[in-house]
């Protein structure tokens, strides 16, 4: 799946990317929320740079992944000057603000996602983690078509998505 995700081409990954934050928009999860949980995109992940600037412009809160060791926090991102590279190469924020949002929405990337909303990620489960201590009220996964099966092996620990918006459909 990495693989296949690497060989989209930049167009392919930015049209594509942009319909599914297209879709997102249209979510009543969306346009109530008053906290977007994001992440900002690595190794040909769907681009959410966006669907970032329209929360922005919304008057939403944005917070964004940032790791330490084996754990993950998010901090408000008001700007994307306010990013560096981080763990793996990965877009983080550079300061450390809190966030807060009476109405929060999660945001979260894959490698794989099945029918029944059940996630792979990379492998470090820094998303499980967070979740288990920060439990969210709405999870979005985030994927292309192509990430979707009929079933991908999940554990008992692995957090299930609430919704899984690709470019075509919502699951």
């Amino acid at each position: 799946m990495k693989g296949r995700r690497a060989a989209l081409c930049e167009q392919e990954r930015r049209e594509k990317s942009r319909r599914i934050c297209e879709r997102i928009r249209g979510l009543p999860c969306y346009q109530e929320a008053d906290l977007i949980f994001a992440y900002l995109a690595m190794k040909g992940e769907v681009l959410l740079d966006e669907l970032i600037e329209d929360a922005w412009a919304g008057k939403k809160a944005v917070a964004v992944p940032k790791v330490s060791g084996r754990e993950m926090e998010f901090y408000r991102l008001d700007t994307f000057k306010e990013v560096k590279a981080g763990f793996q190469g990965i877009r983080e924020p550079v300061k450390k603000h809190p966030v807060q949002g009476m109405r929060p929405l999660f945001l979260m990337p894959g490698v794989a996602f099945d029918r029944e909303r059940r996630r792979v990620g990379h492998g470090g489960g820094y998303y499980d983690r967070y979740l288990e201590r920060c439990p969210a009220p709405v999870k979005l996964g985030v994927a292309f078509d192509f990430q979707i099966f009929s079933q991908v092996p999940a554990e008992w620990f692995d957090v299930r998505a609430d919704l899984v918006v690709t470019e075509s459909e919502l699951i």
